[in-house]
């Protein structure tokens, strides 16, 4: 986009912050934020840069450690974060429906550490939040059990920016090229292999 990295300022911002409707102290958010309709009433966004799956992730010392299929988990108690995707999949292929043994958190951080603490069985977010949760050890003695089948974002992730932005038409045109050219491919396949092929699917 033709900026330098001494006239780019990074800022920190609530996840809901990224796709709030009004005024903001940011040009561009970027925050796994995934697109919609809703969404879209209050925000621009880029094109997708990464269509992500959902995962499960507990303690290895859990008694659902061992799941394998989305059926495994419909007893347990799974946290998800307030105003994500994670909550309908849950509920719909995990939970058969129900809205029981669902908690819902105000980001990832409290998820975890309800996880950790025993005060929730487990969290679902986004397969790439999940494996770095662990890898980070967010989540003490972490494991992503599986990717939910079916989850695939069919919109995927976006750069938001505020609605009606001067900048959309310049970030649309830069993904598009990016897309075009492999070049985001290949950023996937360089570094997103642990988050896509690397992780089992559980069978629903």
């Amino acid at each position: 986009m033709g900026f330098s990295k001494s006239e780019v300022k990074w800022v920190r911002t609530t996840f809901d912050e990224a796709y709030a409707p009004g005024e903001h102290k940011w040009d561009l958010n970027i925050q796994q934020v995934s697109i919609n309709s809703d969404r879209k009433k209050a925000v621009d966004f880029s094109p997708a840069y990464f269509r992500p799956t959902q995962a499960v992730v507990l303690q290895k010392s859990s008694k659902y450690a061992s799941a394998t299929k989305c059926s495994d988990l419909a007893d347990a108690n799974i946290g998800v974060m307030v105003g994500t995707t994670a909550y309908d999949y849950v509920k719909k292929i995990i939970k058969g429906g129900k809205d029981e043994g669902i908690s819902i958190f105000d980001d990832n951080s409290a998820a975890a550490q309800a996880v950790t603490a025993g005060q929730a069985d487990a969290l679902v977010t986004d397969t790439p939040q999940a494996v770095y949760m662990v890898q980070s050890k967010q989540i003490k003695k972490g494991l992503v059990v599986g990717q939910i089948p079916g989850t695939e974002d069919p919109e995927g992730l976006g750069i938001t920016l505020a609605k009606n932005s001067q900048l959309t038409k310049y970030v649309t045109k830069a993904m598009n090229a990016l897309i075009k050219d492999g070049t985001v491919k290949k950023l996937q396949d360089k570094w997103l292999a642990e988050y896509t092929t690397d992780i089992p699917t559980l069978k629903k």
